[in-house]
């Protein structure tokens, strides 16, 4: 058999593989042949590494090895991963080898990539009882994953609580670290992840940085509010000390209006700003002033993670109307008496009403009852009236002729 030279061989047995090792290759280490190519005797001609854009590395290699050795080296590069396009062309693999194949050398072009991965991406909103403990263990927990926050914004919200919105950047092998360790920070109210992929992140595309986007908030807390209005005997006297009563309790009068009503009576109507803190004593001071027509509060008596922060403002609105001439004031408008004949009255008319509804529930069988009663005698009556007249036994013997005379 004829040697080929070996330019012929070498393009004879020229072989294109590719093959990726993805989870094989620890992060950070450089994508190569493999020192088992090495050791069986392969030479690195060429070799170039460059990173794609999900952070994956591709390597492409020429390798020169001698004819003898060129079926084991196929086979070790097969098993470096999954083959993903293989061209041989030439002799097969199974061919008698030529004399001195030994000296023959043969190159081998080989390309090496990773396992393209995701990057993962989303959001999570987190409710959290206080922020600056939040903030703390968010740091604690970034400084072990490798995280950063690449972006923060944060706002004071009406009822005292804080919310930030942040971006957290993290390398691709933390992501799930990432999501871990947000649970520990508060509640997780809601989470929307894409592109995650569960297992081990090796290779280049370990240290892809990928983002999730987080918003940490404090719990709501209901801000103090309500409403009083109040009857009062002198407008000018309950006026001024309401306003001792506002700088007392640090309160701010922001709408204020006074006016005169036809009957020649004052009426006052003011919205407060007042201190959360203040707001139940405030608005327990100025029933003081009169008697009170309405009230409705909200967030008052608040204690524990419920209550409003001591720069927390709460709205009080109230309304103070002078009495009518006609108007009696409360300790001259009859006093007990008057108003124990309004509790018989009420009394009676409550007993009427229920009188009233037993008859209604009652009234259809009574009338049912009556009508048969009087059908009944009805009937009676009719029967005797047709029934012909029969003489009385006394009637019959004094009519009769005594010893058969006439």
């Amino acid at each position: 058999m004829a040697i080929p030279k070996s330019h012929s061989i070498r393009r004879a047995r020229k072989v294109a593989a590719s093959s990726w090792g993805g989870g094989r290759r620890a992060a950070g280490r450089r994508i190569s042949p493999g020192r088992a190519l090495v050791q069986a005797g392969a030479q690195v001609l060429h070799s170039s590494v460059s990173k794609r854009g999900d952070g994956t590395l591709q390597g492409n290699y020429t390798l020169r090895i001698k004819l003898t050795q060129f079926a084991a080296i196929v086979s070790a590069i097969e098993r470096l991963g999954r083959v993903e396009g293989r061209d041989l062309r030439g002799q097969t693999l199974t061919a008698a080898l030529p004399d001195r194949a030994d000296r023959v050398n043969c190159d081998i072009s080989l390309v090496l990539f990773e396992r393209p991965r995701p990057i993962p991406s989303g959001s999570v909103g987190i409710a959290v009882q206080r922020m600056k403990d939040a903030e703390d263990k968010l740091a604690a927990m970034l400084s072990r994953i490798e995280g950063q926050v690449v972006s923060i914004s944060t706002e004071r919200r009406d009822d005292g609580t804080s919310a930030s919105n942040l971006t957290i950047q993290v390398p691709l092998a933390k992501f799930d670290a990432l999501l871990r360790g947000l649970e520990s920070i508060g509640r997780i109210e809601s989470r929307q992840v894409q592109g995650q992929e569960f297992g081990e992140v090796a290779g280049g595309a370990a240290s892809v940085p990928c983002r999730l986007s987080a918003s940490i908030y404090e719990k709501a807390r209901e801000v103090p509010k309500g409403e009083i209005r109040l009857l009062v005997r002198n407008f000018r006297e309950a006026a001024d000390l309401f306003d001792k009563l506002v700088m007392q309790h640090k309160a701010e009068i922001s709408v204020s209006n006074v006016s005169t009503r036809p009957d020649k009576t004052w009426a006052g109507g003011y919205e407060l700003r007042v201190p959360a803190t203040a707001a139940e004593a405030l608005a327990a001071d100025i029933e003081k002033l009169g008697r009170v027509q309405y009230k409705s509060v909200q967030g008052m008596g608040l204690t524990g993670a419920e209550k409003p922060g001591p720069d927390v403002m709460g709205r009080l609105t109230v309304r103070i109307e002078e009495m009518s001439a006609l108007t009696p004031p409360e300790d001259e408008d009859g006093g007990p008496m008057r108003r124990a004949i309004i509790g018989g009255l009420k009394g009676l008319y409550a007993s009427i009403t229920v009188i009233m509804e037993g008859l209604i529930v009652i009234g259809p069988y009574v009338l049912l009852i009556a009508l048969v009663v009087f059908m009944v005698n009805r009937a009676r009556t009719k029967s005797a009236a047709d029934r012909p007249d029969t003489p009385r036994v006394s009637e019959t013997a004094a009519s009769e002729p005594k010893d058969g005379k006439a």
